[in-house]
């Protein structure tokens, strides 16, 4: 999919574009969704970043889905696995988890992560890639 099928898509969705680099070789372009609800007053936010890289004939892409809910995580968790996607690696770095999945040769990496806000509460942070 071109990068501005994907904004497009990204934007129906309510995405932003906060950030577009691009060259000869690379484009990097990140998008954010912020959700307020009025009742609670709680935010919800999420980000998709991807990357374009192009060296010679060979090109790949990186996508990464970042989000503070653990709902979306879930919903994710469920999808994988209803598409039959096998959990392959568990890679523990304390602050960090990151668990691979793979399925006909396509891998995508679930991390989850303990994120320090500046009034010292940790978070939680939920963040998918998936790369070619």
């Amino acid at each position: 999919m071109p990068p501005a099928q994907i904004d497009t898509v990204l934007q129906k969705k309510g995405y932003k574009l906060d950030e577009k680099k691009v060259d000869s070789s690379s484009g990097i372009y990140n998008y954010s969704n912020l959700q307020i609800n009025s009742g609670s007053g709680l935010s919800l936010i999420r980000s998709v970043n991807f990357m374009d890289v192009k060296v010679g004939k060979m090109r790949g892409r990186l996508l990464t889905y970042r989000t503070f809910s653990e709902q979306d995580y879930h919903k994710i968790l469920e999808y994988l696995l209803q598409a039959k996607f096998k959990s392959t690696h568990v890679f523990d770095f304390k602050e960090e988890k990151h668990t691979l999945y793979e399925k006909d040769g396509r891998t995508v990496r679930l991390k989850v992560m303990d994120q320090k806000l500046a009034t010292g509460k940790l978070i939680k942070v939920y963040e998918v890639e998936i790369g070619q």
